[in-house]
């Protein structure tokens, strides 16, 4: 499964092994919202496997697949989430508490530089 997330690649084991620690996995069916553009920072998401759209305002603006995270953006900025994202097919998702991901993030500078990398990019 890790070597399916880039952004986990490289960690330490004890990073990687406290990240996975807190995951907890769901099975979703097509067309579940997971996030909603105007809720609440909440947790982090990886996409294990399936689909995903990003929308924006109805607008298709990203399309996530296997390997994928999102929900960084509001995660560092603490502001409502920016977007939309809903399952196209059946995937497994793995959520990590945002308290308990911001943590190990804070004190890998490492991981946090790639969120922080991968937020702007997506800004």
């Amino acid at each position: 499964m890790v070597n399916k997330i880039p952004i986990l690649q490289g960690l330490d084991p004890m990073t990687l092994l406290e990240v996975l620690s807190m995951a907890q996995t769901a099975v979703l069916g097509p067309g579940t919202t997971i996030i909603n553009a105007g809720y609440p920072p909440g947790p982090m998401f990886f996409l294990e496997s399936g689909k995903c759209v990003v929308q924006v305002r109805g607008r298709q603006v990203a399309m996530l697949d296997a390997g994928d995270c999102f929900g960084e953006i509001s995660l560092l900025s603490a502001e409502p989430r920016t977007a939309d994202v809903i399952t196209l097919t059946q995937s497994t998702v793995l959520q990590l508490p945002a308290v308990l991901f911001l943590q190990c993030a804070h004190s890998n500078p490492a991981l946090m530089g790639r969120l922080q990398n991968l937020a702007n990019s997506r800004l």
